[in-house]
């Protein structure tokens, strides 16, 4: 696993090493944290008609690039 407990790690839904998620016809916030947290380049997030709405850190964090993404990758 990879969560630490980090404030990178704080999100509506945490897609743990290998998870497969998908998201179709939702919208994620507002909230405090990021909508997903994507663990490890293993993990699989995919996106059809989601919505990010008011996600103070961003919308999805991408532990492998260390990067916060607009968008579903």
């Amino acid at each position: 696993t990879t969560w630490t407990g980090a404030a990178t790690s704080d999100a509506a839904i945490y897609v743990d090493n290998g998870a497969q998620v998908t998201l179709d016809n939702v919208t994620l916030g507002p909230g405090g944290g990021h909508g997903v947290f994507i663990g490890n380049a293993s993990s699989s997030l995919s996106c059809t008609d989601v919505t990010f709405d008011g996600l103070v850190k961003g919308n999805v964090y991408d532990n492998p690039g260390g990067s916060v993404l607009a968008a579903c990758p």
